[in-house]
């Protein structure tokens, strides 16, 4: 009989055995050594095998009388397979909402799934390795398990804001910062830079300020910063009272008043990306780097340390700011449709073991930012999230085929936090309630919402697409307790505002959110939470 029967055969017997059983028996075939004939050895292998796998929760901490499972972990445990020799096992976790796995390999019957996403279920299998390759092999029957949802604990006593932690003495609002990496220095490595809105009306803007000492899991050591005067950016003219007409304030320019803003380390600078009104009335985002390396508390190329009129921000100012997203209508950097971009965020590495937390201009880099359309044909919602990507010179909005840009709906205050390689979440308020113009941050219904994304999902791996992300209408709750454990009302938790989610050691075990605070009865103050299920 020649080689080539022997081989069909062989297959043929293959295929009539799996297509009649599962648990049958099945036939693999020997390497042949030259010169000797082909022969067929007979492995018992199960197609399938009911392992009793199990699949649990893992217990994170106990709050408030209730256990707290991780939001990111699962158990695995299964019985081994027995009567056959295995050389491993494969463990694979496949999500319910996104389209992503989760593998390991382990020579034990147990093991611990980590780097989920929180709030959900994943189908499990196992599979028992004959050989080191996973040539052959039987898989377990699937089971299922779901992560926990988020908790993240108010710091403070008592259960009101009226007893939370204050970070900053006379910080308001507008929270952003980031972890000072060795490429920093000695004095700065470790510390965590913060920039925020202040109190005093003589210093609205983007007031500087930092940690003591190095950022540890200790809380004293991320929750008392101090505000540094003197430097920053200065609102050029004041804002006008409720019900009152506009300060006189002459001059023409694109910074009249600045808002939202967004510091980011570069090679030897930091640059800083904010959200400023200009003298036309409409709000764009605009940059200028510091003048003072990594300290980040000067921009002004002159003798001054602060930037504070129109003039100082225009066209040949000593603190010149560059437009990067315009709106329609402008020769610079403009775009159609869009009569606003506001509050923004950009997405970048910041944790892994070839990060240094600083961007590197690369291409491909994107953001989120707030736009208002022109017309509801794209939308019917005021406040949307668009979606710029950057390509080397530019921040370029991403736009439909129907000329509408890429947009999120249903989401304020955008807040992406790096999970690691080319995986994302994000944090922001659902404003599904606010059909029309939000009308006051303190009062309005926006709970915490939060979706994932990941480079594997679509196009190029090494980028985060607008199609990377998961819809919102999967988005997975956030539950926030105060700081005696008790759950807080979706009333309270709506308060929360222009937020940042730092890692303080980089470790993602150990996540903490600045944000501003109010109960409408109080003036807005710059507060914190705690991730306490990671």
């Amino acid at each position: 009989m020649s080689y080539r029967n022997v081989s069909i055969m062989v297959v043929m017997i293959l295929l009539i055995l799996v297509g009649q059983d599962e648990q049958k028996v099945v036939l693999s075939q020997q390497p042949v050594a030259p010169g000797r004939q082909p022969g067929v050895t007979r492995v018992e292998r199960p197609m399938r095998w009911d392992a009793g796998l199990t699949v649990g929760s893992v217990e994170t901490t106990a709050i408030g009388g209730r256990t707290i499972n991780s939001s990111t972990k699962l158990k695995v445990d299964w019985r081994s397979l027995t009567g056959i020799a295995i050389d491993h096992y494969e463990v694979e976790a496949a999500e319910s909402i996104g389209s992503t796995t989760v593998k390991l390999s382990t020579g034990s019957i147990a093991t611990t799934l980590s780097g989920l996403k929180a709030g959900t279920t994943y189908a499990v299998t196992v599979k028992a390795c004959y050989d080191a390759a996973c040539r052959y092999s039987v898989t377990s029957l699937p089971a299922s398990g779901k992560t926990s949802e988020e908790y993240w604990q108010i710091q403070g006593t008592g259960n009101s804001y009226n007893t939370a932690t204050r970070v900053i003495s006379d910080g308001n609002i507008g929270s952003h910062g980031f972890r000072y990496g060795e490429w920093a220095g000695a004095s700065l490595n470790g510390r965590i830079r913060l920039y925020y809105n202040p109190m005093a009306g003589n210093e609205k803007g983007a007031k500087p300020a930092i940690t003591s000492g190095v950022a540890t899991t200790s809380l004293a050591t991320v929750s008392q910063l101090s505000g540094e005067s003197g430097f920053g950016l200065l609102n050029p003219c004041p804002f006008a009272a409720p019900g009152q007409p506009a300060p006189s304030c002459p001059g023409t320019g694109a910074v009249k008043t600045l808002a939202l803003f967004q510091a980011v380390p570069m090679n030897g600078f930091i640059r800083m990306f904010f959200e400023a009104n200009g003298t036309d009335g409409k709000n764009r985002i605009l940059q200028i780097d510091s003048r003072d390396g990594y300290q980040g508390r000067d921009f002004n190329r002159g003798s001054r340390t602060i930037c504070q009129t129109i003039g100082d921000y225009a066209a040949g100012g000593e603190c010149e700011a560059r437009v990067m997203i315009g709106v329609e209508g402008d020769q610079l950097e403009g775009n159609p449709g869009i009569q606003h971009v506001r509050q923004f965020k950009m997405l970048y590495p910041t944790i892994g073991s070839t990060v240094d937390n600083r961007w590197d201009g690369a291409s491909g880099t994107a953001m989120i930012l707030t736009v208002n359309l022109s017309s509801q044909t794209c939308s019917p919602y005021a406040f949307l999230q668009g979606y710029a990507v950057w390509d080397g010179t530019g921040w370029r909005v991403q736009y439909q085929t129907n000329g509408c840009p890429k947009i999120f709906e249903q989401m304020q205050a955008p807040n992406p936090v790096h999970l690691g390689g080319n995986r994302y979440k994000l944090y922001y308020n659902n404003t599904t309630a606010l059909r029309s113009q939000p009308s006051n941050p303190l009062t309005d219904f926006k709970v915490m919402k939060m979706i994932y994304a990941d480079g594997e999902r679509t196009g190029s791996s090494t980028t985060i697409d607008f199609e990377d992300w998961e819809s919102t209408t999967s988005a997975r709750e956030i539950f926030y307790l105060w700081p005696d454990g008790s759950i807080m009302s979706d009333e309270n938790e709506s308060k929360f505002d222009d937020h940042v989610t730092i890692l303080p050691t980089r470790d993602p075990s150990y996540q903490v959110i600045y944000s501003n605070f109010s109960n409408a009865q109080i003036s807005p103050f710059i507060g914190m939470a705690v991730l306490v299920n990671p």
